[in-house]
């Protein structure tokens, strides 16, 4: 189990869509009502960000380089 996720949480799934700028999309999401779970972030071969919409369902914004 990842450690930043509680043990109470139920089980659930999260859509991630493919961004060029993680950061621009992030930035767009939180002034279109958007919520902040993770601001972006980078991560071993891409950047990444979670988001939740208004009516709090989560969705990530991520960009995979390639290598």
């Amino acid at each position: 189990m990842d450690p930043q996720i509680p043990g109470e949480t139920p089980s659930y799934w999260l859509i991630y869509f493919n961004a060029d700028d993680v950061d621009a999309r992030f930035q767009s999401a939180i002034e279109l009502g958007g919520r902040e779970m993770v601001g972006p972030t980078d991560m071993p071969g891409g950047r990444f960000a979670i988001v939740s919409d208004p009516q709090g369902a989560a969705f990530g914004i991520l960009n995979v380089q390639q290598q």
